[in-house]
C-alpha cells in the first residue's frame, strides 16, 4: 500500500512525555522500537507532550527538557541510520501553558537546528487571537475528533457542521499548515444509553459476520446474546455504534478546508497509518484526496 501510493515520508511517534508523579519531573514513556534498522521512507519524529508538563516548569526545566528530548531523539535516529531534519511536537496547550510551551519550542529549535512543526487543534484555529501562533516553521492541523463520544447519532471523529463552524478564521491564520486527516475508526459500546467502552480499532468488519451482533442501522448493532468480543464483555441488548470516516468523507473534508483556506497546503498526513486502517479504503482513495491540494 505504501509503495502503491508512492508514500515518501512517515510521521512516527517516538515517545510521549509525562510528569512522573513520584520524581515530579517530565520523563519519556512508550519509546518506539523499530523492527527493522532500514527504513525506506523519510522519517519525521513525533513527540507527544502532555499539557501538564508545562504547568509547573521553570526556565532551567525547559532547558533540561529540550536537551533530554534531543538526546533521546538522536539515539533513536541512530538505530535506523537516519538524521531527520524535521520534528513535530504534539501538545494541546492552553492559555495557562502557552507561554511556557512556546519557550520550549524556541529552545528546542535553537539547540537542534531542526525544522519544527506543532500540531494545531481546531479550537486553536477558531480562537487564534488568544491562542496565538506557536514559534515553529509550520503547523499541522488535526482535522478530526470534532465531537463528544456519546450514545447519540453524531460521529465524534468527523462532523461537517462542527468543522465548518471552526474554519471561518482559517483565512486569517498565517502560520503555514499541513493537514492531518483521519483514516482511523472505532466503535462505542453502549448500555442503557450510556457509553461503556471505546472499542479502539473495531469497526463494522468485526461485527457484520458475528451472529451475536444484529445490524439495526447503518452504524448500529444490537447484541443478541451476552458474549465476549475481543477483550470486551457484551450483555444482551447492549448497542454498538460504529464511527468511521468514508472515502467520500475524506474528499468532503478537503473541499471544506479549501473553501476557507487562503494558503498553500504542501503536505497531507493520513492518521494513523497502519495495516488495519489502510485496509479500510480503496488504494486510490489517498491519491484522490491529495489531488484536491495540488
Amino acid at each position: 500500500m505504501l509503495h502503491a501510493n508512492e508514500v515518501q515520508g512517515l510521521y512516527v511517534r517516538y515517545f510521549d512525555i509525562e510528569t512522573d508523579k513520584t520524581l515530579h519531573k517530565p520523563l519519556p514513556i512508550g519509546i518506539v522500537h523499530f523492527a527493522d534498522s532500514i527504513i525506506h521512507q523519510k522519517i519525521t519524529p513525533v513527540i507527544y507532550i502532555k499539557n501538564e508538563v508545562f504547568k509547573d516548569i521553570n526556565d532551567n526545566g525547559i532547558d533540561s527538557l529540550s536537551k533530554n528530548i534531543l538526546h533521546l531523539v538522536q539515539q533513536i535516529n541512530n538505530t535506523i541510520h537516519q538524521t531527520p531534519n524535521t520534528i513535530q511536537f504534539d501538545c494541546d496547550w492552553t492559555l495557562t501553558t502557552k507561554d511556557t510551551y512556546f519557550k520550549f519550542l524556541k529552545k528546542y529549535k535553537q539547540i537542534s537546528a531542526c525544522t519544527t512543526s506543532a500540531t494545531i487543534r481546531l479550537h486553536q484555529i477558531k480562537h487564534w487571537v488568544n491562542t496565538g501562533f506557536p514559534p515553529v516553521d509550520k503547523g499541522v492541523l488535526m482535522f478530526y475528533n470534532m465531537g463528544k463520544i456519546d450514545a447519540g447519532n453524531n460521529n465524534s471523529i468527523y462532523d461537517s457542521k462542527i468543522a465548518a463552524s471552526y474554519l471561518e478564521p482559517l483565512k486569517n491564520y498565517t502560520l503555514p499548515l499541513d493537514i492531518a486527516l483521519p483514516i482511523f475508526s472505532w466503535s462505542i459500546q453502549i448500555r442503557n444509553h450510556q457509553v461503556v467502552h471505546l472499542l479502539n480499532k473495531m469497526n463494522e468488519r468485526h461485527f457484520d459476520s458475528d451472529t451475536a451482533f444484529i445490524k439495526t442501522s447503518k452504524d448500529r448493532y444490537r447484541v443478541a446474546f451476552s458474549c465476549f468480543k475481543g477483550s470486551y464483555y457484551f450483555i444482551k441488548d447492549d448497542e454498538v455504534k460504529v464511527e468511521q470516516v468514508s472515502g467520500n468523507d475524506l474528499e468532503d473534508m478537503t473541499r471544506l478546508i479549501q473553501k476557507h483556506n487562503k494558503q498553500t497546503i504542501h503536505q497531507i498526513i493520513f492518521y494513523d497509518l497502519d495495516a488495519f486502517n489502510l485496509n479500510n479504503y480503496e488504494t486510490d482513495t489517498y491519491q484522490k484526496v491529495a489531488r484536491y491540494f495540488n
